[in-house]
């Protein structure tokens, strides 16, 4: 996969977004066209998703959330992840969300991969949104989707979102609480399948418990 070479290349670089040289950027340019263009054929080729018809405060969603069940956006990446955490930080004066995405692969104890990126509420009623990914050397130059299709709009309690992905979907189904019944879990692959999506291909998300 495009992107997950990129994120190969990027191990021996800062984890975190820092002063882009211009042999970086010259040595990714390939890589970010090859990225838009998949980007633009799955988009018009995947089943159409659509954000949820109905109006949220985004400011509630800010904070962590335990990922419960995925279908990941690089599989190669976040093949068998455990204990996956989206952490939503609101920036007030850039009008901005920081994601970061947090993950051990292939055991609870293995070593920390962490994923950045930035993102913003695109609709008014805050369903909708954009992301872009950091690719180690800066932020991906162009926007992803981002849709909110399901969520607790008393307590925000629960979230699931989806977009394009390169094979594609990807899903997070997610919860404020690290270990939830199965029968709530339930209810939401309920409105995922509803979404279109086929439940054999969403995986599980362990996590260790405290």
């Amino acid at each position: 996969d495009g992107a997950a070479s990129i994120v190969s290349r990027s191990k021996h670089l800062p984890a975190h977004p820092t002063q882009t040289t211009l042999s970086s950027t010259v040595s990714a340019r390939g890589a970010l066209f090859a990225a838009e263009d998949w980007t633009q054929r799955y988009t018009r080729a995947m089943p159409k998703l659509k954000p949820l018809d109905v109006k949220i405060d985004p400011i509630r969603c800010m904070g962590d959330w335990y990922v419960q069940r995925q279908i990941p956006a690089v599989s190669a990446f976040e093949k068998d992840v455990h204990n996956g955490k989206e952490s939503y930080t609101w920036d007030e004066l850039k009008e901005k969300v920081t994601v970061k995405y947090t993950f051990n692969r292939g055991s609870h104890d293995a070593p920390v991969t962490t994923v950045y990126q930035k993102g913003w509420v695109k609709s008014n009623a805050g369903t909708e949104w954009r992301v872009a990914p950091w690719l180690g050397f800066f932020y991906l130059p162009f926007s992803l989707p981002y849709y909110i299709i399901d969520i607790d709009t008393n307590d925000y309690s629960y979230m699931t979102a989806a977009g394009p992905s390169i094979k594609g979907n990807w899903l997070y189904v997610m919860t404020r609480e690290k270990v939830v019944e199965e029968s709530k879990i339930q209810k939401m692959l309920e409105v995922v399948e509803k979404n279109g999506f086929d439940l054999s291909q969403v995986a599980t998300v362990p996590h260790k418990q405290d």
